[in-house]
């Protein structure tokens, strides 16, 4: 048998039909989304324990500083005061009418008041040596007066709305991104007593506000909590009660954060709470230092 010299061959396919081109196209733009919605997954994951490390950041380091403060607060009981708890006046007769706190906002008199303060705001008298003096300039020459170490302190919320200290405080400092919550943030306001007494007396809270810094723009709650040693009270005036609380508890939070995509909605926002401890500020009897003085006696 003779063979051809040019045997016949099957022509050699030159492309993909349309039908497995579509298959191919389909399959790598579900490939692509899936890979998307992973990454934006790992994204928002990432995002959100970014800011909860933030917020746990901000909490201790506000906690940190308002508890240095408390710590720092003095006060000296007079034999008129009355040395009273809020549950002894409370209890002496039931249908005494409660004693009325002063406004922690009208509390920066000028004197030693030790702790003034509501469930949302405090003031404090405190004692903050500086390592090193400093001087106030006088108009009268260069030789300028040391300032005093006894400073009052406050911590408010700012925010319009709210008290007009609250409200000069947050004039000054502005919010362009405050998410439709009408509080700025966490303020402390620091000052000389006798400087603060006489703008108070003024009714100048511009000035007082003046002496304002904003510690923290996150903070949209806050609450102190007063404990006489027996039962917690959203109020305490040292100048009424005689002696410092036997501890503070702190509370503050955060704005809600997104975690629409992950949970379905917003993640409530998480609380962040703080018990400081006071020394006493009033005398301990039947204790071990009257003991000791019975004995020398």
């Amino acid at each position: 048998m003779i063979r051809s010299p040019h045997p016949h061959k099957s022509p050699a396919r030159s492309a993909f039909t349309l039908f497995e081109v579509l298959v191919a196209l389909a399959l790598s733009t579900l490939l692509i989304a899936a890979a998307y919605a992973a990454l934006e997954l790992y994204w928002r994951l990432r995002t959100a324990s970014e800011d909860e490390v933030e917020q746990a950041q901000v909490a201790r380091a506000v906690m940190q500083r308002i508890e240095a403060d408390l710590l720092a607060t003095t006060f000296q009981a007079t034999a008129a005061g009355d040395t009273s708890t809020q549950a002894d006046l409370s209890s002496e007769d039931e249908d005494a009418p409660l004693v009325e706190v002063i406004d922690p906002a009208d509390a920066n008199d000028g004197g030693n008041s030790g702790l003034i303060g509501d469930s949302t705001s405090v003031v404090l008298s405190v004692s903050l040596p500086r390592s090193h003096a400093t001087y106030a300039a006088v108009s009268d020459g260069p030789i300028g007066l040391p300032t005093s170490d006894l400073k009052s302190v406050t911590y408010l919320l700012a925010g319009p709305g709210m008290s007009a200290l609250a409200q000069a405080v947050a004039d000054r400092f502005p919010d362009s991104n405050s998410g439709g919550s009408t509080v700025v943030g966490l303020a402390r306001i620091e000052g000389d007593r006798l400087m603060l007494a006489q703008a108070d007396a003024a009714a100048d809270v511009e000035t007082i506000a003046s002496e304002a810094q904003l510690l923290a723009r996150e903070i949209k709650s806050l609450q102190f909590q007063y404990t006489d040693g027996l039962d917690w009270y959203d109020s305490w005036d040292s100048t009424i009660y005689g002696s410092l609380p036997r501890a503070v508890r702190i509370t503050v939070s955060f704005q809600e954060l997104d975690t629409a995509a992950i949970s379905g909605g917003s993640q409530p926002a998480k609380l962040y709470q703080l018990v400081v401890v006071l020394p006493p500020s009033d005398p301990i009897s039947g204790g071990a230092a009257s003991d000791y003085e019975s004995e020398e006696e």
